[in-house]
């Protein structure tokens, strides 16, 4: 219905209308966020210098190594990038936990009386 309201306004009832004046849809998001342009990657590393003379690799061997760079990766596309669109968002979800304390004698008692309606 929403596609048939994108393609004619018209085609659909005033309420509708009203309705998907605002609306956006996960799908049609997930496309501009797919198209939205990516970030440049980071220049190219120099090349490592020559190989140290004798007395500068004897210092040099007391140093330690250097971690090596991070790999760039290509971005997230289709349903991925939906999902992972969707974990993003769920981040701002509040959430709240609540405890009670039980007894375990009553715990007990209770999986008694339900497995006994089970049968």
């Amino acid at each position: 219905m929403y596609e048939q309201y994108r393609a004619d306004p018209n085609s659909v009832g005033q309420a509708w209308q009203e309705f998907f004046s605002d609306y956006r849809s996960p799908m049609v998001e997930a496309a501009v966020a797919a198209a939205a342009p990516t970030i440049a990657p980071p220049p190219p590393i120099a090349a490592p210098p020559a190989a140290p003379t004798t007395s500068a690799a004897s210092a040099a061997a007391s140093v330690p190594a250097a971690a090596p760079a991070p790999q760039i990766g290509e971005p997230i596309r289709g349903a991925g990038a939906v999902i992972a669109a969707n974990m993003e968002r769920s981040l701002s979800v509040p959430t709240a936990t609540s405890f009670r304390n039980v007894p375990a004698k009553l715990l007990e008692v209770n999986r008694k009386v339900i497995n006994g309606y089970r049968t």
